[in-house]
Formats: structure tokens, C-alpha cells, sequence
């Protein structure tokens, strides 16, 4: 028991607000320290003191009224006169004990100043006419949150994107609005509060009142008092569904336009391998043949010449082949399609030292990302080859539940990256600006870093999908 009443004792006497204990009358039988600060009088003092002493004049008989029609729990606003100083304006709540006869024995009061609160409204109403002009006739939708997240004021174009009246809208926590999956946007304030940072902007979806989601970009901002402190949020929305399903349309567009030309790479290979290919290599047969029945040495040596030029078009031709339809990606994945390509560049050219450190990636990524990787990584080898003049490069891939990343660094003679894609591409260069192409449709982000006789970096990251 006597732990029990320390604890009580405690609990009301370090208490954030000012709290106090008076009989049915209003005379103070106890005050923690910070009712004592509040009202500007020492604990010992108040003891004598009743509470209605320190109600401003103006407010007394309301003060009388709450004591005399007393009921379990009461909150109310009125004025507090500290002693010494300016008037204080308080939100005040009372709490009625009853003894066993059902008469009120003592009344419980919690005050807190609500000053700062007042004079900030009375501000923000000086200039209500130009306030709701501007918020009501705003083409933005915008919002006034409080600091639990629930919404103060909604224009009217606020209103009309969601398909609710004002007063539906009113106390309703801006959290119940939008997409679980988006980041909650009541808790932006923490951050705004503690000037971590002064403006947020977000992509998030509200739900309207039919049940359809909508996108929107949204820009919250505090708005703070005298002391700085932050007292509301303010949103400022637009409502971007229709870009959304633009860009959405357009990322399918450059999809199926990057699968449609892997389904032309695969059918030119084939036709080349099945048709000038085979009949090149048909020549060398005839021209070896014929060569036989030629005794004459000059027309011999001319025979054999051809038959060199046909071998080496046709071989052309086959690597051509090769590199549109890549060798074992299908079936072995990614990481043995990058080992068997990096081998035969190897071979090719020996003045290349391609070092790889290679994840096993086996069946685990979906085939048309690892399809576009393997491009990704051939189109940067072939850069290599064509551009760089390097002597060293080095491939790396990595996978796992999150990402894939591909690096891929050389010590060539390097360029100064443009600032747009579509720069390279006016300039006829269309490798890099295709890896961009790639890359977007996988929802991941490209950077290249390079600059004259310092090599080049290139790194891509994508999320992972379901398969891996």
C-alpha cells in the first residue's frame, strides 16, 4: 500500500502538466510543481489558496458553474490570472471523486497552457479572408493537418479529388486515406518538428470514396508558431494518375519493343545461320573442289585466295550470329551466358586481360532479366573492344532477395559522359543509350562514371523479381 501511494505521489508531482487536488468548493488541497510554475505561486501558498482566485474575472462564473454541476469528467477553455503576470489561456479538465454516499469529495484539475495555441489562431484567423480565398479556390488540393494527423481544413479541389463533402473530412486521420503500402504521411511530422528537414515531397496514392486509388505528389511543410515549434502541416497535392498511366504505358511500350527486338535478333540468327551462312560455307566447298581440276599456278593461288575471303566472311558471319543469339543463357543462366562470352572474348583477343567474379544465378532470375543483363554486359564489352583501347577490365555480378548489380570497370582511355542520353544518340552512338533503355524497363538505375585517361565505371542495379 505505502508503495502504491509513493508511486501516486510521484506520478503527480512530476507530471507534465499542472495538476491539482481541491475540495468541492475549489479550495486547493494539493499542487505538483508544475501547476506551481503554471499559476506563478509557490506549492506551500496554493494549499490556502482556492483555484477560483487565480480564474480571470471573466471567466468566473463560468468557473462556478462547472463546480456546481458537476460531472465525472468536464473539459473546458477559459483564462488562468497567474499571480504577476499576463493572463494565460488553459485547457482545464476535471475529474469528480464521490464518497460512499455519492457526494463529490474531491475534484481532480489538469490544466494545460493553451496560449501559444490561441495566439497562433487568432493570427491565422486575422487573415482568414485571404487565407481561404487562396486554400479554397487553390487548384492544388490542399490539406491542414494536426500534429496527430488528422485533417484541421480541406480546399475545396481537395474535396472534389477524393469525392468527400468537408465536414466528412474534418478529424478524419489522413492515414485512413491512403494506400497501406505507401509511406504513412502522419509521421513526416516527427522529422519536420525536429527541423530535420523543412519540406517533404512524396508519391503516394489516397483512396477516393468510390474505392479507385489515385496517384498524387505531394509536397508537406510545416507551419510554426512563435517559438518555431511546428503547430500544423500543410499539404499541397496534385493528382498524378494520369502521368502514372503514361509512364506506366510507355515503360510497357519500351518492354514489349526490347522483347519484340530480341524475338527479331532470334529470327535474323537463325535466318543467317540457315541461309547466307551455310551457302557461304557451300562456296568454300565449290571454290576447294574446283581449285583441284586447275593446273595453271596463278589462277590455283587466285582460288585459294577466295576460299580464304569466303572462310573468313563466313566465320564473320557465324560470330554475328553468335553474338544476337546468346549461347547458354537460356539454359545454363547468366552468370555461365557472361563466363562462355568473356571466354571467347578471351580467345579473340588475348591483348585483354577479363577478370570475372561471377554469383551462380543458376534458374533463379526471370528470363527476360537475365536476357537483358547479358545484353547490358555484351554491349559494354563491345564499348570496350571498339572505344576504349584498355588493356585490363573486370565483370562483376551479384544477386540476391533485394537486388542485382552488375559492375563492369576498364582502364581505357575513358570520355566525358553526357549529361543526356539522347546526346550520345544524336551523335550516332547508340550503345550506352540502349543499357538506359534496358535498365529503365528493369526499374533500376544506371550510372557510369569516366573522364579522359581514367577509365570507365559502370554499374547497374535492378530489383529483384519473384524467382529469385
Amino acid at each position: 500500500m505505502e508503495t502504491e501511494q509513493r508511486r501516486y505521489r510521484d506520478l503527480f508531482e512530476f507530471a507534465a502538466d499542472a495538476t491539482l487536488v481541491t475540495d468541492s468548493s475549489g479550495l486547493i488541497q494539493n499542487a505538483n510543481q508544475a501547476a506551481a510554475t503554471l499559476l506563478n505561486t509557490p506549492q506551500r501558498e496554493l494549499r490556502s489558496e482556492n483555484l477560483l482566485r487565480f480564474i480571470s474575472p471573466s471567466h468566473q462564473n463560468l468557473f462556478i458553474t462547472l463546480i456546481t454541476r458537476l460531472q465525472r469528467i468536464r473539459e473546458i477553455e477559459l483564462s488562468l490570472q497567474p499571480r504577476g503576470l499576463p493572463a494565460v489561456d488553459v485547457s482545464l479538465t476535471l475529474s469528480t471523486l464521490y464518497d460512499d454516499s455519492g457526494k463529490p469529495q474531491l475534484l481532480h484539475w489538469m490544466l494545460r497552457d493553451i496560449t501559444e495555441r490561441r495566439r497562433y489562431m487568432a493570427a491565422l484567423n486575422a487573415s482568414e479572408h485571404r487565407f481561404r480565398t487562396m486554400f479554397n479556390e487553390a487548384i492544388l488540393g490542399i490539406v491542414l493537418l494536426d500534429l496527430d494527423g488528422k485533417i484541421v481544413r480541406a480546399n475545396r479541389s481537395f474535396q472534389e479529388m477524393l469525392g468527400y463533402g468537408e465536414e466528412e473530412l474534418r478529424n478524419r486521420p489522413i492515414n485512413d486515406l491512403t494506400c497501406a503500402e505507401d509511406a504513412p504521411i502522419a509521421n513526416v511530422w516527427l522529422m519536420l518538428r525536429d527541423n530535420r528537414q523543412g519540406q517533404f515531397f512524396l508519391e503516394n496514392r489516397f483512396r477516393r470514396r468510390d474505392g479507385q486509388y489515385i496517384w498524387t505528389s505531394l509536397s508537406l511543410s510545416g507551419m510554426r508558431g512563435e517559438n518555431s515549434r511546428v503547430m500544423y502541416l500543410i499539404g499541397m497535392i496534385k493528382d498524378i494518375t494520369t502521368e502514372k498511366q503514361s509512364a506506366a504505358e510507355l515503360a510497357e511500350m519500351r518492354r514489349r519493343l526490347l522483347e519484340s527486338g530480341e524475338v527479331e535478333r532470334l529470327r535474323l540468327a537463325q535466318e543467317l545461320h540457315d541461309g547466307p551462312t551455310q551457302d557461304l560455307y557451300s562456296a568454300v566447298f565449290s571454290v576447294s573442289n574446283f581449285s583441284i581440276g586447275v593446273s595453271e599456278p596463278g589462277m590455283h593461288e587466285d582460288l585459294k585466295g577466295l576460299q580464304e575471303l569466303l572462310k573468313t566472311v563466313a566465320n564473320t558471319l557465324r560470330d554475328i550470329v553468335g553474338e544476337l543469339r546468346p549461347p547458354t543463357i537460356g539454359n545454363l543462366g547468366l552468370e555461365r551466358a557472361i563466363r562462355s562470352h568473356a571466354e571467347k572474348v578471351q580467345e579473340e583477343h588475348p591483348n585483354l586481360d577479363l577478370r570475372l567474379h561471377l554469383n551462380r544465378d543458376g534458374q533463379s532470375l526471370p528470363p527476360h532479366t537475365r536476357l537483358a543483363f547479358f545484353r547490358i554486359y555484351q554491349q559494354c564489352i563491345s564499348n570496350i573492344l571498339r572505344h576504349s583501347q584498355a588493356t585490363q577490365a573486370v565483370v562483376a555480378f551479384h544477386a540476391n532477395e533485394e537486388k542485382i548489380s552488375l559492375d563492369i570497370w576498364d582502364n581505357g582511355k575513358g570520355f566525358i559522359p553526357p549529361k543526356k542520353w539522347v546526346d550520345l544518340v544524336r551523335e550516332g552512338h547508340y550503345g550506352l543509350a540502349g543499357i538506359a533503355e534496358r535498365v529503365q524497363a528493369l526499374g533500376g538505375t544506371l550510372k557510369v562514371e569516366s573522364r579522359p585517361n581514367a577509365g570507365t565505371f559502370v554499374h547497374v542495379t535492378a530489383p529483384a523479381e519473384k524467382g529469385l
